[in-house]
């Protein structure tokens, strides 16, 4: 941008040098006023050029900005939806766990209430077999 400024303002120095040497039969007054004319007018277009170049790249990092902070935005919220979804598995997960270790609770209840009633039921078929035996004794005895 500085080389452009240089570069036109070198330019227009050497032109106005070279329009003061051919228009010899106009005053000198007139000459540098048309040559500072001169200088004005190009050193305002290229000042407007500056100025709409630092304008344009101001925006383009303004919009840079924008879409690195949507881009932050966007991977935080996939982070979030993932670790939300994680979270989700690990609770899933964690019931059908409680749920199998519940049944096989149930299953051991009932297991052992079966083992429970059988030894019961063994139990009583023994003493009611004793019984007999012990009533059949008696009635040989006699």
């Amino acid at each position: 941008m500085k080389r452009l400024l240089i570069a036109s303002l070198t330019l227009v120095m050497i032109s106005s040098a070279a329009i003061a040497a051919t228009t010899t039969t106009k005053s000198t007054t007139t000459q540098t006023t048309y040559t500072e004319q001169f200088i004005q007018k190009h050193t305002q277009k290229i000042t407007d050029a500056e100025k709409k170049l630092q304008e344009r790249q101001k925006a383009n990092e303004d919009a840079w900005t924008k879409k690195q902070e949507q881009m932050k935005k966007d991977s935080q919220a996939r982070q979030d939806a993932w670790n939300k979804q994680k979270e989700q598995l690990k609770k899933d997960i964690q019931a059908k766990q409680d749920a199998n270790l519940k049944q096989q609770q149930e299953w051991k209840n009932k297991i052992e209430a079966q083992k429970k009633a059988n030894e019961e039921a063994s139990k009583a078929r023994q003493k009611k077999f004793q019984e007999k035996k012990d009533l059949f004794n008696k009635l040989i005895s006699e």
